[in-house]
């Protein structure tokens, strides 16, 4: 992902990924100075894996979100 995100927006822009799991593309995109946007449907199964990722990618620091629609 870090590869489609670099080549195809911006920095500042918005990332979205529909489809977000572990949060790998919100990830590169923070990375790349983006923001990242994920939508997990199955939150229950990915939660603890998409947090302990952000935290350890960005020594503890996060600005991540959670909405329930």
């Amino acid at each position: 992902p870090e590869m489609a995100v670099k080549y195809f927006s911006y920095e500042g822009e918005r990332v979205l990924d529909p489809f977000a799991g572990s949060f790998t593309s919100a990830i590169a995109a923070k990375k790349l100075n983006r923001v990242g946007l994920g939508i997990e449907i199955n939150k229950t199964m990915f939660k603890s894996v998409i947090e302990k990722r952000v935290i350890q990618e960005f020594n503890g620091r996060t600005d991540l979100e959670e909405f329930d629609i």
